[in-house]
Protein backbone atom coordinates (compact mmCIF):
# COMPACT_ATOMS: atom_id res chain seq x y z
CA UNK A 1 0.00 0.00 0.00
CA UNK A 2 1.47 3.42 -1.23
CA UNK A 3 1.82 6.00 1.91
CA UNK A 4 2.12 9.01 -0.42
CA UNK A 5 -0.80 10.40 0.97
CA UNK A 6 0.89 11.05 4.28
CA UNK A 7 3.01 13.37 2.33
CA UNK A 8 -0.21 15.63 2.10
CA UNK A 9 0.00 16.53 6.05
CA UNK A 10 3.26 17.86 5.30
CA UNK A 11 2.79 20.47 3.12
CA UNK A 12 4.36 23.91 4.67
CA UNK A 13 1.13 25.46 4.27
CA UNK A 14 -2.32 25.06 4.57
CA UNK A 15 -5.35 26.43 1.63
CA UNK A 16 -6.53 29.28 4.02
CA UNK A 17 -2.21 30.74 4.64
CA UNK A 18 -1.83 30.23 1.40
CA UNK A 19 -4.73 32.65 0.69
CA UNK A 20 -4.06 34.77 3.59
CA UNK A 21 -0.50 35.14 1.92
CA UNK A 22 -1.57 35.96 -1.01
CA UNK A 23 -4.00 38.12 0.06
CA UNK A 24 -1.46 40.51 2.11
CA UNK A 25 0.23 40.82 -0.99
CA UNK A 26 -2.81 41.72 -3.13
CA UNK A 27 -3.64 44.91 -0.50
CA UNK A 28 -0.65 45.35 -0.56
CA UNK A 29 -0.07 46.09 -4.21
CA UNK A 30 -3.47 48.05 -4.35
CA UNK A 31 -3.17 50.33 -1.53
CA UNK A 32 0.37 50.23 -0.19
CA UNK A 33 -0.65 48.91 3.58
CA UNK A 34 -3.00 45.85 4.77
CA UNK A 35 -4.31 45.77 8.45
CA UNK A 36 -6.08 43.18 9.67
CA UNK A 37 -9.28 44.90 8.79
CA UNK A 38 -8.33 44.85 5.23
CA UNK A 39 -7.52 41.13 4.58
CA UNK A 40 -11.15 40.30 6.82
CA UNK A 41 -12.77 42.30 4.61
CA UNK A 42 -11.23 41.08 1.16
CA UNK A 43 -12.03 37.19 2.19
CA UNK A 44 -15.00 38.21 3.68
CA UNK A 45 -14.57 37.13 7.16
CA UNK A 46 -14.64 38.00 10.68
CA UNK A 47 -11.41 40.39 12.17
CA UNK A 48 -11.64 37.89 14.94
CA UNK A 49 -11.32 35.03 12.88
CA UNK A 50 -8.65 36.25 10.92
CA UNK A 51 -6.62 37.45 13.85
CA UNK A 52 -6.50 33.25 15.30
CA UNK A 53 -5.76 32.06 11.61
CA UNK A 54 -2.73 34.42 11.00
CA UNK A 55 -0.95 34.00 14.61
CA UNK A 56 0.67 30.58 13.58
CA UNK A 57 2.07 32.39 9.75
CA UNK A 58 3.26 35.44 12.29
CA UNK A 59 4.67 32.79 14.43
CA UNK A 60 6.72 31.10 11.65
CA UNK A 61 7.61 34.95 10.43
CA UNK A 62 5.90 34.11 6.86
CA UNK A 63 3.76 37.44 7.92
CA UNK A 64 5.32 40.56 9.60
CA UNK A 65 3.32 42.86 12.02
CA UNK A 66 4.97 46.02 12.63
CA UNK A 67 4.08 48.83 15.85
CA UNK A 68 1.20 50.28 13.69
CA UNK A 69 -0.78 46.96 13.09
CA UNK A 70 0.12 47.14 9.40
CA UNK A 71 0.99 43.75 7.98
CA UNK A 72 3.22 42.66 5.05
CA UNK A 73 4.93 39.60 4.07
CA UNK A 74 8.64 38.71 4.83
CA UNK A 75 10.60 37.28 2.03
CA UNK A 76 9.61 33.82 2.98
CA UNK A 77 5.89 34.64 3.18
CA UNK A 78 6.34 36.61 -0.43
CA UNK A 79 8.26 33.39 -2.12
CA UNK A 80 5.41 31.11 -1.17
CA UNK A 81 2.96 33.77 -2.36
CA UNK A 82 4.99 34.13 -5.62
CA UNK A 83 5.13 30.28 -5.81
CA UNK A 84 1.30 29.59 -5.05
CA UNK A 85 0.40 32.50 -7.76
CA UNK A 86 2.64 31.46 -10.38
CA UNK A 87 1.47 27.58 -9.54
CA UNK A 88 -2.23 28.54 -9.93
CA UNK A 89 -1.33 30.43 -13.34
CA UNK A 90 -0.02 27.49 -14.77
CA UNK A 91 -2.66 24.99 -13.87
CA UNK A 92 -5.60 27.50 -14.90
CA UNK A 93 -3.41 28.38 -18.27
CA UNK A 94 -3.15 24.72 -19.06
CA UNK A 95 -6.55 23.60 -17.97
CA UNK A 96 -8.61 26.34 -19.87
CA UNK A 97 -6.17 26.93 -23.05
CA UNK A 98 -4.95 22.84 -23.30
CA UNK A 99 -7.35 21.11 -22.09
CA UNK A 100 -10.40 22.90 -23.07
CA UNK A 101 -12.23 23.08 -19.06
CA UNK A 102 -14.38 25.80 -18.40
CA UNK A 103 -12.94 29.11 -17.02
CA UNK A 104 -14.96 28.58 -13.77
CA UNK A 105 -14.26 25.10 -13.54
CA UNK A 106 -10.32 26.11 -14.05
CA UNK A 107 -10.55 28.50 -11.64
CA UNK A 108 -11.67 26.40 -9.02
CA UNK A 109 -10.17 23.61 -8.94
CA UNK A 110 -6.73 25.65 -9.57
CA UNK A 111 -7.35 27.29 -6.59
CA UNK A 112 -7.74 23.83 -5.05
CA UNK A 113 -4.30 22.46 -5.83
CA UNK A 114 -2.38 26.19 -6.13
CA UNK A 115 -0.30 25.45 -2.75
CA UNK A 116 0.02 21.47 -3.02
CA UNK A 117 2.37 20.81 -6.43
CA UNK A 118 6.30 21.38 -5.99
CA UNK A 119 8.16 23.69 -7.72
CA UNK A 120 9.28 21.06 -9.95
CA UNK A 121 6.30 19.69 -10.81
CA UNK A 122 4.62 23.46 -11.28
CA UNK A 123 7.95 24.22 -14.12
CA UNK A 124 6.94 20.53 -15.35
CA UNK A 125 3.60 21.67 -16.41
CA UNK A 126 4.90 25.18 -17.78
CA UNK A 127 7.39 23.99 -20.04
CA UNK A 128 4.31 21.08 -21.39
CA UNK A 129 1.89 24.12 -21.44
CA UNK A 130 4.65 25.67 -23.38
CA UNK A 131 5.61 23.17 -25.65
CA UNK A 132 2.00 22.48 -26.97
CA UNK A 133 1.58 25.91 -27.17
CA UNK A 134 4.44 26.58 -29.43
CA UNK A 135 3.94 23.83 -31.69
CA UNK A 136 0.18 25.08 -32.82
CA UNK A 137 0.33 21.79 -35.21
CA UNK A 138 1.08 19.31 -31.87
CA UNK A 139 -1.61 21.48 -29.83
CA UNK A 140 -3.90 20.46 -33.12
CA UNK A 141 -3.56 16.91 -33.10
CA UNK A 142 -2.78 16.40 -28.78
CA UNK A 143 -6.76 18.19 -28.86
CA UNK A 144 -8.44 15.82 -31.36
CA UNK A 145 -6.82 12.57 -30.51
CA UNK A 146 -8.11 13.86 -26.72
CA UNK A 147 -11.62 14.09 -28.68
CA UNK A 148 -11.71 10.60 -29.48
CA UNK A 149 -11.55 9.63 -26.02
CA UNK A 150 -14.81 8.72 -24.30
CA UNK A 151 -14.76 9.68 -20.28
CA UNK A 152 -13.93 6.90 -18.29
CA UNK A 153 -16.41 4.96 -16.93
CA UNK A 154 -15.39 4.41 -13.05
CA UNK A 155 -16.82 1.03 -12.98
CA UNK A 156 -15.31 -2.38 -14.77
CA UNK A 157 -12.48 -0.46 -16.56
CA UNK A 158 -9.79 -3.15 -16.49
CA UNK A 159 -7.08 -1.21 -18.47
CA UNK A 160 -5.95 1.29 -15.31
CA UNK A 161 -7.81 0.10 -12.42
CA UNK A 162 -10.51 2.04 -12.85
CA UNK A 163 -8.60 5.33 -14.75
CA UNK A 164 -8.64 4.77 -17.88
CA UNK A 165 -5.78 5.43 -18.86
Amino acid sequence: MRTSWKEFGKNELTHPGAHYLMTIREVLEDQGYARLSDIAKRLNISKGSLSTSLKPLIKRKLILEDENKHLSLSSKGETFAKNIENTYSVVYHLFTNILDVSRETAEIDACKIEHLLSESTTDALLKLVKTLENDKNLLKSLKSDMNKHKSCSINGCKACKNLCL
